[in-house]
């Protein structure tokens, strides 16, 4: 059933992400893909089932990291770690829950913002321990429910 929900998380990301052209990032052989969006996009029931918040003012960020292979991608269960910063560089932590589920696997945080406001993303993915760490910075104009 989480791997339904899931799907559905998914499959409502995948659009925005697309919309808002935010292509994956590749860092070497690692492709990380990421999608911002507001958390009422997320059924209540998915939400409560991965542990995030869903309300007018939060936001989700969906985070996968694979692996290129010569048999294709493959999923990497990296050290994700990150913070968000509106324009008055005011800083707030991400915690990101890792989501595993058959062959997938993700990395989702709540991130907010009261108001509409253009918030800077920084993201550290560490693709194994001891490994080097790549930093993934993009910016989201996030528009709060009304």
């Amino acid at each position: 059933m989480l791997r339904n929900l899931l799907c559905t998380l998914m499959l409502v990301a995948a659009p925005l992400a697309m919309a808002q052209d935010q292509s994956p990032k590749r860092f070497g052989d690692i492709i990380v893909y990421f999608s911002p969006f507001n958390s009422s996009y997320v059924a209540p029931q998915v939400a409560a089932n991965v542990g995030l918040e869903r309300a007018p003012d939060k936001g989700v960020l969906n985070i996968a990291v694979q692996r290129e292979t010569p048999d294709g991608a493959v999923p990497v269960d990296a050290r994700v770690t990150g913070t968000v910063k509106t324009l008055i560089e005011q800083e707030t932590p991400l915690n990101f829950i890792r989501v595993k589920e058959e062959d997938a696997l993700y990395f989702v945080a709540n991130y907010g913002a009261p108001t509409r406001s253009i918030l800077r993303f920084e993201i550290d993915i560490q693709p194994e321990e001891g490994g080097a760490v790549h930093t993934l910075n993009f910016q989201k104009e996030f528009f709060p429910d009304e």
